[in-house]
C-alpha cells in the first residue's frame, strides 16, 4: 500500500475475502487482478528483506515502486537504486541545497530522483522537465556547488544565498554581496556556458546538463561538451579564447558571442568574423600617440609591441589591442592611454601630464579620471570639450546678490506705498529704517562673499601643492624629447 500498488479500500476488501474463504491474502489479490504475480513476489521479497534487516523501509518502498512501474524484478530494481546511490557525493549536496534553501520542494526532488533512476538523466534536468525549478535558479545552485567544491564559500552561506535568491527574486551575485561575500572573489567573471548560450552554440538546457555532469563526475566542462557532441574541439578552443579576451576586457561578451555565432551559422573562421566587425582594431586617430605615451612611460618598447602583435596574429589584432590581450598592459592603462592621447591632441594636457596620469592608473589601479583628480590636474570631465580655466564666482549672479536686490526693491516699494496712502504716518521714518537695514545687509553679505573667495583661493593653492607633490614623487619619469 505504501508503494502505491493497491488502494486502502482494495486491501480492506481483500482482507475480508481472505478471512471468509480462509485463504492467503496474496491469492485473493492476484486472483482479483488487484496486483500481478510479479508484484506480489516483489512485495514478499521486500517484506523478507525488511524482517532480516537487509534494507531500510524507504529503500524497500522505492524499489517496489520502481519494479512495478518498469515491470522488472525486485532485485533488478534494488540494483538500480544502489547504482544511483554510488554517484558523486555532490548529488547529496545538490539535494541538500535544493531542499534547505527552498529552491525546490521535497515532492519535486523526489519525483526527479525517481525519474533519474528510470531515464538515467541527471537530477537537474529531470527537475526542469517536471517544472520543479527554473533554469536560472538551477544555474545558481550549480554555481554554489562549484564555489563550495573550490572552498570559496561554505555550505551554510550557499544555502542562505539561495534562499535569498528564491524569496526576494535576487541575482546570486547580489545575494552573496548581502552576505559580505565579494562577487568578484566568488563568481566567475564569464562562464564558458554563458558565452556559448549567448552565441547560440548550445541551449540553456544543454548547458545546465553539462554543468551538472561536470560537477558530479569532476570533469572539465569543455570535455563534457565535446564528448556529448554539442561542440567540436576546434570550436571549444576558440570559445575559450573568446572567454579569455572578454575577461581581459579586449572585447565585450556580446562581441565575442557574435563571433561564435558567425563561426557556427556562416562557417566563418575566427579571423574573418572578427575582421568584418573590426573588433580588434585600434582607434586610428589616436593609436600612434597612445603607443608613444606608453613608450615614454617605460611600459612598452618596439620589441614588446612586435611580440604582442605576433602572439595575437590569429586575430589580426592592432598593437594596442594586442598589448592588452597579451596582458602587457592592464585595462585601466589601455583606456588611460587612449583618453590621454585625445587630451594631448587637443592641447588640453601636456605629454608629461599624460605620462604621469598613465602611471597613476597603473600604480593606483584606477580609471584615468580618478588619476587626474588625484594628481590635482584640472580638466573637464568630458575630454571632448575644450579646456576652460577656473573662473571666480560673479557677484551679480550670486544668490546673496539676488537676496539683497530683493530687499532693496521691497523696501523702496514699501516706503513709497506708505507715504502715498498715509503721509502723516511716519512714512519717512520707515523709509529711512529700510534703507539702513539694506546697508547693514550689504555689509554682512560683502563679508560673507569675501570669506568665500578666500576659501576658494585656499582650495586652489591646495590643488597646486598636491600636484607638486605628485610631480616630485614621480620625478623619475623622464619623457623623450619632443
Amino acid at each position: 500500500m505504501s508503494a502505491g500498488l493497491i488502494s486502502p479500500a482494495a486491501l480492506q476488501d481483500a482482507l475480508t475475502i481472505a478471512d471468509d474463504l480462509q485463504t492467503q491474502i496474496g491469492k485473493v489479490l492476484t486472483s482479483s487482478q488487484q496486483i500481478s504475480e510479479r508484484d506480489l513476489q516483489s512485495a514478499l521479497l521486500a517484506q523478507s528483506m525488511l524482517v532480516e534487516g537487509l534494507i531500510e523501509e524507504h529503500t524497500a518502498i522505492e524499489a517496489l515502486k520502481l519494479a512495478a512501474n518498469e515491470g522488472i524484478a525486485y532485485q533488478d530494481a534494488l540494483e538500480m537504486l544502489q547504482q544511483v546511490g554510488k554517484q558523486s557525493p555532490l548529488v547529496g549536496e545538490l539535494e541538500e541545497l535544493l531542499l534547505s534553501s527552498g529552491i525546490a520542494s521535497a515532492a519535486h526532488v523526489e519525483e526527479a530522483k525517481r525519474m533519474s533512476v528510470e531515464n538515467k538523466l541527471p537530477l537537474g534536468r529531470n527537475l526542469i522537465s517536471t517544472r520543479g525549478i527554473t533554469l536560472t535558479h538551477l544555474d545558481h545552485v550549480f554555481e554554489c556547488l562549484k564555489l563550495m567544491s573550490e572552498g570559496r564559500i561554505t555550505k551554510q552561506s550557499a544555502i542562505r544565498a539561495l534562499a535569498d535568491v528564491k524569496q526576494n527574486n535576487r541575482d546570486l551575485g547580489q545575494a552573496l554581496k548581502r552576505l559580505r561575500l565579494s562577487a568578484r572573489n566568488t563568481q566567475s567573471k564569464l562562464k564558458l556556458g554563458d558565452l556559448l548560450i549567448t552565441g547560440e552554440v548550445i541551449s540553456e538546457k544543454d548547458n545546465l546538463a553539462a554543468v551538472e555532469k561536470a560537477l558530479m563526475e569532476k570533469r572539465l566542462m569543455g570535455e563534457i561538451l565535446v564528448n556529448s557532441g554539442l561542440v567540436s574541439a576546434e570550436l571549444l578552443q576558440q570559445a575559450l579564447n573568446m572567454q579569455s579576451l572578454v575577461i581581459r576586457e579586449v572585447i565585450t561578451k556580446e562581441d565575442a558571442a557574435q563571433i561564435l555565432r558567425e563561426m557556427v551559422s556562416e562557417k566563418k573562421t575566427i579571423t574573418e568574423a572578427s575582421r568584418a566587425h573590426g573588433y580588434f582594431q585600434d582607434d586610428a586617430d589616436v593609436a600612434a600617440l597612445a603607443r608613444d605615451l606608453l613608450t615614454r612611460a617605460g611600459m612598452v618598447d618596439d620589441e614588446t609591441i612586435s611580440k604582442a602583435v605576433l602572439c595575437q596574429a590569429q586575430f589580426e589584432m592592432h598593437p594596442l589591442k594586442a598589448l592588452l590581450a597579451s596582458e602587457v598592459i592592464n585595462p585601466n592603462v589601455y583606456r588611460a592611454s587612449i583618453a590621454c592621447a585625445r587630451l594631448v591632441e587637443k592641447d588640453e594636457m601636456t605629454p608629461q601630464e599624460a605620462v604621469l596620469t598613465i602611471h597613476q592608473c597603473d600604480q593606483g589601479h584606477c580609471e584615468y579620471r580618478q588619476a587626474i583628480r588625484e594628481l590635482g590636474f584640472e580638466f573637464k570631465k568630458n575630454e571632448q570639450q575644450p579646456h576652460e580655466a577656473f573662473r571666480m564666482p560673479v557677484w551679480s549672479k550670486s544668490l546673496e546678490a539676488k537676496i539683497v536686490m530683493g530687499v532693496i526693491v521691497a523696501g523702496i516699494i514699501g516706503g513709497i506705498t506708505t507715504l502715498a496712502v498715509n503721509p502723516d504716518y511716519m512714512g519717512g521714518f520707515w523709509l529711512c529704517a529700510i534703507v539702513l537695514s539694506v546697508g547693514i545687509v550689504f555689509f554682512v553679505v560683502g563679508r560673507i562673499w569675501e570669506y568665500r573667495l578666500k576659501e576658494k583661493e585656499h582650495e586652489i593653492k591646495q590643488h597646486e601643492e598636491s600636484a607638486k607633490q605628485h610631480m616630485s614623487r614621480l620625478v623619475k619619469i623622464r619623457p623623450k624629447d619632443e
